[in-house]
């Protein structure tokens, strides 16, 4: 019985030194930040005339640079790659063939966030955070059909909107993730992103 009290009466003392050390810091006290972003995104569909045959997962790397003008509210611009694959279609008569390749695509955005916690709690010493976020963003896509040495490239706007949730391990390191939902590139509805925050 004794051990029981004393296992419980350890648990809550550390349990209470982890919200004294949670507390201690100012998490929000950087207005900088740097993420680096990995997701999982459509690769380019391979078409047959207005049918799509299948789509292709394709990893996307990239950085986005972030800086709260204003309280709670953070602006960002970002750099993303994409390495998908390209069905390239060549005409014969009546029948259509598909060659297929690898091409580049870039991505260019700009996102707005607000922080919600701090707002709600009136302090900037939270772990957590949750947050509304609108993007937009520019994509651009080259490729070179190696065999036919036919190139060629497509632009297109993304306009998307979703909720982030991150966790903050001190004030200058944490983790992130973000839900989107909108018009993508590649036919894609929704797409999920993380990675690592860094502020300064």
């Amino acid at each position: 019985m004794k051990t029981k009290f004393l296992f419980l009466f350890i648990t809550l003392w550390l349990f209470n030194i982890h919200i004294e050390a949670q507390d201690s810091i100012p998490i929000k006290a950087h207005p900088f930040s740097i993420k680096i972003i990995g997701a999982a995104v459509n690769g380019t569909p391979h078409m047959a005339g207005n049918q799509v045959l299948f789509v292709e997962l394709r990893p996307q790397l990239g950085l986005s640079f972030s800086y709260q003008f204003l309280e709670n509210i953070n602006t960002s611009i970002g750099v993303s790659y994409l390495n998908p694959h390209r069905a390239i279609p060549h005409q014969e008569g009546n029948l259509t063939s598909y060659e297929g390749t690898k091409s580049s695509v870039w991505y260019y955005g700009l996102n707005v966030s607000y922080n919600i916690l701090p707002a709600l709690l009136h302090s900037n010493r939270i772990r957590f955070d949750v947050y509304p976020i609108v993007s937009v963003t520019h994509v651009r896509e080259k490729w070179l059909a190696l065999d036919s040495g036919i190139t060629g490239s497509a632009t297109f706007w993304e306009y998307n909107g979703g909720v982030g949730l991150g966790y903050n391990f001190n004030e200058h390191f944490g983790l992130f993730s973000e839900t989107m939902f909108g018009r993508f590139y590649n036919e894609d509805k929704i797409q999920f992103k993380g990675g690592l925050k860094i502020s300064f």
